[in-house]
């Protein structure tokens, strides 16, 4: 415990301090692996091969990849960029000592893949809207990717309205595990079940976890895929399989008999 008398924190132990507690969920750091935000490959993030300067000066290079900044003198400001492997695109990040967790300098907006043209037009702009103002507002972010999530579980899962927490239990006993076990996951990452608000404003903005926003449009992801995009192509190969199957004189696949 520190004692009125003990000397105050060094700059440099503060700054070796605010490295080390860089959120471990974050993951546009060298060395960690994710997403990259310009191409949507999954990676290994690598250390910068060019020189960034601002207007506050160098604030990363060869020797030194991260460089805190002193924004005012109670707070610290710190910038870390990586480099994708696959499209060799930059990726800065910032951070505040007194936020819990970093946001996206670049690029401003991460991109997402395309959902399903059969998606509902109200799911997609929920969808749209999350991904556009993550990097921005996690909070917002979060609370609408909430109001979609619960928006497929009722609409393509058919849960029985109630507390998305409940809406979750219902809906992973009839997914696959991988997406059973990343709900269950997030769950309890935000703590649906104690926090009252999540659980049942879901579009309410209220506090998130570190990783909770993008973990979210991650698993709306699997959802879009398992719901919607997958029944389609299936449908589309039977379809197709009874087209043929008619031209040879053949009755089509159960199921398909009246499709054109």
């Amino acid at each position: 415990m520190a004692r009125d008398t003990d000397p105050p924190q060094s700059y440099e132990q503060r700054t070796a301090d605010f490295w080390d507690s860089w959120p471990s969920l974050w993951p546009y750091v060298p060395g960690r692996t994710g997403v990259c935000p310009h191409c949507m490959t999954g990676v290994q993030f690598q250390e910068p091969r060019t020189e960034t300067f601002t207007w506050l000066g160098r604030l990363v290079g060869e020797s030194s990849p991260r460089r805190p900044l002193r924004s005012p003198p109670q707070d610290l400001l710190g910038i870390i960029s990586a480099t994708c492997p696959i499209c060799y695109s930059v990726i800065v990040s910032m951070r505040s000592s007194s936020r819990s967790e970093p946001w996206l300098l670049w690029p401003w907006a991460i991109q997402r893949a395309a959902p399903p043209e059969d998606l509902p037009a109200e799911i997609v702009r929920d969808y749209q809207e999350a991904a556009a103002v993550l990097s921005v507002s996690t909070r917002a972010s979060a609370a609408l990717s909430r109001r979609c999530l619960q928006s497929v579980l009722r609409s393509a899962g058919k849960v029985k309205p109630s507390r998305i927490y409940d809406e979750i239990e219902e809906a992973i006993k009839s997914l696959p595990p991988y997406i059973a076990k990343d709900l269950h996951g997030l769950r309890e990452l935000g703590n649906f079940g104690a926090h009252p608000t999540k659980s049942t404003d879901t579009e309410e903005i209220v506090d998130v976890e570190v990783g909770e926003a993008e973990w979210t449009l991650n698993i709306l992801d699997l959802l879009f895929d398992y719901y919607y995009a997958k029944p389609e192509i299936s449908k589309k190969h039977r379809r197709a399989i009874s087209e043929k199957l008619r031209a040879a004189g053949r009755p089509a696949l159960p199921g398909d008999e009246d499709a054109e």
